[in-house]
């Protein structure tokens, strides 16, 4: 704790020093007052006549300690605001650490293949769809910003950069840490035509992205990939 008043410290005994041998060196009015006191002591001839010296060029030494004053106010500025900047700095920092480690983050359950589910809610046994069970395992809530998918019949091995052009919106825009939704996925594959693929390495495949964000805007996605073999439930669709 004392080291740092040293440096000020310092700077003021050599200001003290300075002072003391310009008037000691350079002021004729000082050195006469020295000489005409009867003072023995040192210190105290060179107390009365410093006062005296200053007494009598006080709107001088008032310039100096005005150009004093106005010296230190602009360092305190400077030191203060680098200080402010710092500060914010450490804040922000700190900030982006805890909500680096606090975002959120989509996990798949389970991907099923079912039989295709139209939007009235009837249930057509005889083409592929599917359904995507997720949960949010992260801290903090997620932003469903949209959700990308291709079901096909591929071969395998699967190209790379396959593209996802169909999409299909989210049941809730928004998940909170810890809860889960799930999307129910269509498609025009006929499941007759699925099974007639005389190619061992011919599947059906889902593929898909899920992409949300978080609270600040950060983003994240979700790439998931299932495949399998598609058969109609018992009793339903075409041997």
């Amino acid at each position: 704790m004392l080291n740092k008043f040293i440096p000020y410290v310092g700077a003021f005994l050599f200001v003290v020093a300075i002072f003391i041998w310009a008037e000691n060196q350079i002021a004729p009015s000082f050195q006469s007052c020295v000489s005409q006191e009867a003072i023995s002591d040192f210190i105290g001839s060179q107390t009365l006549c410093s006062i005296r010296l200053v007494d009598a060029h006080n709107g001088f030494f008032s310039a100096v300690a005005a150009l004093v004053v106005a010296v230190f106010t602009i360092v305190l500025a400077v030191v203060t605001e680098k200080q402010a900047r710092l500060t914010r700095d450490s804040i922000k920092l700190a900030r982006d650490e805890f909500n680096a480690a606090h975002r959120p983050k989509i996990i798949t359950h389970s991907v099923k293949y079912e039989p295709f589910v139209h939007e009235s809610g009837d249930v057509d046994f005889d083409k592929i769809g599917a359904s995507v069970i997720f949960y949010n395992t992260g801290e903090n809530a997620a932003t469903i910003e949209a959700i990308k998918y291709s079901i096909r019949q591929r071969i395998t091995p699967l190209d790379s950069g396959i593209a996802l052009i169909d999409t299909i919106p989210p049941k809730h825009k928004t998940i909170e840490s810890g809860m889960g939704d799930y999307i129910e996925i269509t498609s025009d594959i006929e499941i007759r035509t699925a099974r007639q693929f005389s190619d061992p390495r011919s599947k059906v495949f889902l593929i898909g992205k899920i992409f949300y964000r978080d609270q600040r805007g950060a983003c994240g996605k979700l790439a998931f990939v299932e495949s399998g073999e598609v058969l109609p439930s018992a009793g339903h669709g075409t041997p």
